[in-house]
């Protein structure tokens, strides 16, 4: 692999300078330089995203030229490539005068360690060898801190992420708190299955944050009749004695704190109401007089309603129609609202979830009997069963359907730039960009046209002729380097500049 790193060089004949050839350093310091292209090449031949053969390259290289007795020790066999490799990558940031010192001091005692324990004692000799440039690579990782999610599997997939320390410890705390508050939604999940749960929830933070407030004090206490001796209105849930409670009491008569007289409850105080007078059977909200009951409406206000719409005949305010589902009542023994402290807020819950493109592919047989895959933007497919499992365990999702692309029959156009539903067709026959091995994803990618775009010409820009490609890939390829036809739609024949040939489909890339 050194070998041909060193020699690899494309002619580049008449090229205009955009697209002359630009070598770069893959390895470290010390290292020669390499082709842009070459990357691209030994992906084909390795059989792996030009991200990793570009890895596995620099490694090499650093291996080679920055550690001469560790590459040395692997030639007599006398330690495994892997290992040493690995040994290389890590000191990718020591100086060239350090890094074979410390690697030579490593090959010695690394023998009888494990991995794991071989590399632990790798990184001391680093911090001991450097210690500010180890502090320096503390910094570094915490720029490099993100959440990724990566590997559908089987219907799930995995996230990993690089946090602070302080708020990775909150969000695990938090996780398991929401997790207790949702046994009573998922009881057949266990503790971490209901993590899981609590995580997606936190996607919905106003749904999170309305579960929470409603765990954490007990309901507002509604007067159901007439209130005995000693004991509260609204019935016995643990709160503190009248004469203890603060709540603001607004300017409006009808606003009475929940520990008011029954007097003062009949919305006339002072007036001399008979002890056995029946109150209200209505408490009301301190901030708007707007009184509150325990069961919701059979259907939302209309959407041209005002923004705080008035109470209906049984005084229930407007909420989230599944909002209850999810919100366990603080005590058994008062009445429910299922109404969040911010049920005030402009913006409905269920409007503050994120927009997720999810595609099916369906056959013009199969509507009334789905049973193909779906798949998910950023993801990988799954069973449209289990999609209707995870839409109907959502609780809000608000479903958006598309206007079918039937893409045999979607007409070409004459204009250079693909238009919207053009590209989301491309995009739906390619959901990784079209080069050999690469997984990246198409969304987001430049169409570039298999045959060059000639102006005057009708019908070149269309399904057929276009492909998601990298800026990397669009430049192989324009420049010549890599040659590309697209006899079909969704069937791609690239040709390497060392002339192999890579047939490459949406079901993945065969070397011919």
């Amino acid at each position: 692999m050194c070998d041909l790193a060193a020699c690899y060089r494309l002619d580049e004949g008449e090229l205009i300078q955009e697209l002359v050839e630009r070598t770069i350093h893959l390895g470290g310091e010390g290292t020669p330089t390499v082709s842009e292209h070459l990357a691209r090449e030994v992906a084909g031949l390795l059989g792996c995203t030009p991200q990793a053969a570009g890895s596995r390259v620099a490694d090499a290289i650093n291996l080679k030229y920055r550690h001469p007795r560790l590459f040395e020790a692997v030639q007599l066999f006398q330690i495994d490539a892997s290992r040493a490799l690995r040994a290389a990558n890590r000191c990718h940031e020591l100086s060239a005068i350090v890094t074979d010192q410390v690697t030579t001091r490593w090959l010695r005692r690394q023998a009888g360690l494990g991995w794991t324990a071989a590399f632990n004692l790798l990184d001391k000799l680093i911090i001991e060898a450097d210690a500010e440039l180890a502090a320096k690579r503390e910094r570094k990782a915490r720029e490099d801190r993100g959440v990724w999610l990566w590997g559908l599997f089987e219907g799930v997939l995995n996230l990993t992420g690089k946090v602070d320390v302080l708020d990775g410890r909150f969000l695990d705390a938090r996780l398991t708190e929401l997790a207790e508050l949702l046994k009573g939604q998922f009881p057949g999940l266990d503790l971490q299955q209901r993590r899981a749960k609590a995580l997606g929830l936190l996607a919905n933070p106003a749904l999170a944050l309305a579960l929470m407030e409603q765990a954490a004090q007990c309901e507002l206490p509604i007067p159901t009749g007439p209130v005995a001796p000693g004991e509260p209105p609204g019935g016995n849930c643990g709160s503190p004695p009248p004469e203890e409670q603060s709540i603001p009491v607004g300017a409006d008569d009808r606003a009475v704190a929940p520990g008011a007289s029954a007097e003062a409850r009949d919305g006339e105080a002072g007036s001399g109401t008979d002890a056995g007078s029946q109150p209200e059977d209505h408490w009301c909200w301190p901030e708007t007089g707007w009184p509150t009951a325990p069961e919701p409406p059979d259907q939302e206000p209309p959407e041209d309603e005002p923004l705080h719409p008035p109470p209906d005949d049984e005084g229930y305010f407007p909420t989230n129609d599944y909002l209850p589902r999810w919100l366990p009542p603080a005590c058994p023994t008062c009445r429910r609202t299922d109404q969040p402290s911010g049920a005030g807020t402009s913006v409905p819950i269920d409007k503050l979830r994120p927009t997720l493109g999810i595609a099916v592919h369906l056959h013009t047989d199969s509507l009334g009997n789905l049973t193909g895959p779906a798949r998910i933007d950023k993801a990988d497919h799954i069973t449209t069963r289990l999609l209707a499992e995870l839409i109907g365990e959502g609780h809000g999702i608000n479903v958006k359907v598309h206007p079918v692309i039937d893409l045999p029959n979607l007409d070409p156009s004459d204009r250079y730039t693909p238009s919207p539903v053009l590209r989301r067709a491309v995009n739906l026959i390619f959901d990784a960009e079209p080069f050999p091995y690469s997984n990246r994803p198409s969304a987001g990618l430049d169409l570039d046209h298999t045959i060059a775009y000639q102006q005057g010409r009708p019908c070149q820009t269309r399904v057929g002729n276009l492909a998601p490609l990298s800026r990397g890939a669009h430049r192989a390829k324009t420049a010549g380097f890599w040659r590309l036809e697209q006899p079909e739609p969704g069937q791609l024949f690239w040709t390497s500049p060392l002339g192999y040939r890579y047939a490459v489909t949406p079901f993945g890339t065969l070397r011919l």
